[in-house]
């Protein structure tokens, strides 16, 4: 990478949302190594522009109109979807909120973002540049007040090496004076590393460190350009900055090129490696979390073999009914908030350079580590509570599973059910806007499976088949008669092979007295419950990673 200036261009840009236009044919031309301020009354359009500069760029999908473009030397590079990606590694951006990973410390989120990034450089001088010493390293984010944070948020930004540096309100909610001291801070980096640096700002006192200050009225367009702020400060009254107005520095001729370095999103180790690691950290660090996931497990078995034992010589085949959808509650409870919570921190960390597929794996992959403690803790418990109750493993014979070899075949198809609901879990965390929005969800996707699993409806004994009276009848559609069926219950039938509890139980029935054996529980049920499941993953994958396309348009 380069380390010579960058300038940016803005020509004739224009965006407008519904009706509503926030930006204006606006142009402007940004010195390259320049620091530059941009104040203006609420919808002006400040935020849009500093967004448009560097995540956002015009898309005639959405009927926006004006280039942008990068500026070294005499070349001019347009902005386009094909190559933003790409051009994100010479800029970065810093919002008006401080995110950070939850219970995270500050050595780790920096060496975070120089893994996502491979910028090559350490923590330290990343800590020593935004005037933070090195004992920092093992603070946790709780432990430092906001000018900290706020220095902090400089630091990742500045782990990625960038020439051109957005930041989106940097004093927002500190006191005077260190506002004063972050602006200092801006100024010193600017001249040190000739970053071409841009802010918005309420507070135009703050601004008096700027090479130029632009004034933006509502409508998105550019009112003043102010050079020499500073002396204007100490002969103007602020309100009055708003209200001038003066020409406009015209934007210079280029050629505009388009460059054909397109991003290539692949799979990364270490990027890998470094979300599963967060992922565990946010899991085990909040220890009333923690606390309720392996509880959860525990409570469930306990309370559905001392339910179903009130049942007599039946309950063995209902706690095999009640155990996958245990156990696909449980998958689901895993994950349902794992996506959303993470949505506008996956952003930023995109700016650093993580890929989505590399964000992707990792979290179904420690989904799944949870899955097989998660499972293990249920069978376990089951196996303990089954012998507290004293039910007799020989009531059925059937469900006769009280023993070692019958207790690995549990813990393996209960163990993809579990899996079947974290990739349930991921997809709705997904599709929702909100955290509240997703748990809401569970239960209206777990009831079907309830429905579905034929122990709810089934068919009365109304088909032809006396088998598929069994509540967890066998999935063998050659043998099947339906002319018996009604079409609510050749609907019923159909719709049942969507529910993994449905092809659980069906395995669960079908291994019989046989207890563990592969011959049995590789039958065709297993296969269409694996077919299930993977499908839940492939479809989970292609609508994360079409949500992760925009999710760097989330940043507010």
């Amino acid at each position: 990478m380069s380390n010579s200036a960058i300038g940016l261009q803005v020509e004739g840009l224009t965006i407008r949302k519904k009706d509503l236009t926030i930006l204006d044919r606006l142009s402007l031309h940004l010195e390259a190594g320049s620091f530059t301020g941009l104040i203006g009354p609420s919808g002006a359009g400040k935020t849009t522009l500093l967004r448009t500069l560097g995540l956002r760029p015009p898309s005639k999908k959405n009927k926006d109109l004006g280039i942008v473009s990068i500026v070294s030397g005499t070349e001019a590079t347009r902005i386009s979807g094909a190559n933003h990606q790409s051009l994100l590694e010479i800029l970065s951006y810093v919002p008006q909120q401080d995110l950070f990973p939850e219970y995270a410390k500050v050595g780790e989120i920096l060496e975070e973002a120089l893994t996502f990034s491979g910028y090559d450089t350490n923590p330290i001088s990343v800590l020593e540049s935004v005037d933070l010493s090195k004992d920092f390293l093992e603070m946790a984010i709780s432990q430092i007040s906001g000018g900290e944070r706020r220095r902090l948020s400089l630091a990742r930004a500045l782990c990625s090496g960038p020439r051109i540096l957005l930041l989106d309100e940097p004093t927002s909610g500190l006191a005077l004076p260190v506002a004063h001291e972050v602006m200092q801070l801006l100024r010193a980096l600017c001249d040190r590393h000739k970053l071409t640096i841009v802010v918005t700002s309420h507070l135009p006192a703050t601004l008096a460190v700027c090479d130029r200050v632009l004034v933006m009225e509502k409508g998105g367009k550019l009112r003043a350009d102010y050079q020499d702020f500073p002396t204007l400060l100490t002969t103007t009254a602020e309100a009055d900055l708003f209200e001038k107005s003066t020409s406009i520095t015209p934007i210079k001729s280029f050629d505009y090129t388009d460059s054909n370095h397109a991003s290539r999103d692949r799979w990364n180790l270490h990027h890998f490696g470094a979300i599963f690691r967060r992922s565990a950290r946010q899991s085990f660090r909040d220890y009333g979390a923690a606390r309720v996931t392996i509880a959860l497990p525990i409570l469930l078995a306990g309370l559905i073999v001392f339910a179903q034992s009130l049942h007599g010589s039946n309950s063995p085949r209902f706690i095999n009914f009640f155990l996958s959808i245990a156990a696909l509650w449980i998958g689901m409870s895993l994950t349902i908030r794992e996506i959303i919570s993470t949505r506008v921190l996956y952003a930023i960390d995109e700016l650093s350079g993580l890929g989505k597929f590399s964000f992707f794996y990792a979290k179904s992959a420690f989904a799944a580590l949870m899955v097989v403690l998660s499972t293990l803790l249920l069978c376990v418990s089951t196996w303990f509570f089954v012998s507290l109750f004293n039910i007799d493993p020989n009531a059925v014979e059937a469900s006769d599973w009280f023993d070692a070899r019958d207790f690995i075949s549990h813990f393996f198809v209960l163990g993809i059910v579990c899996f079947s609901g974290t990739m349930i879990g991921l997809l709705l965390s997904t599709l929702a806007r909100s955290e509240r929005g997703a748990v809401s969800m569970m239960p209206i996707v777990l009831l079907p499976h309830v429905l579905l699993s034929k122990y709810a409806t089934g068919f009365a004994g109304e088909a032809n088949d006396a088998r598929l009276t069994h509540p967890f009848h066998s999935l063998d559609l050659k043998a099947i008669d339906y002319s018996g069926f009604t079409l609510i219950e050749q609907g019923n039938f159909w719709s049942s092979l969507f529910a993994s509890t449905r092809h659980a139980t069906s395995v669960f029935d079908q291994l019989g007295s046989a207890r563990f054996s592969f011959s049995q529980i590789f039958g065709l049920d297993f296969w269409a419950l694996v077919i299930l499941v993977t499908s839940q993953a492939l479809l989970t994958l292609i609508i994360f990673c079409y949500s992760a396309n925009s999710a760097i348009r989330r940043i507010k």
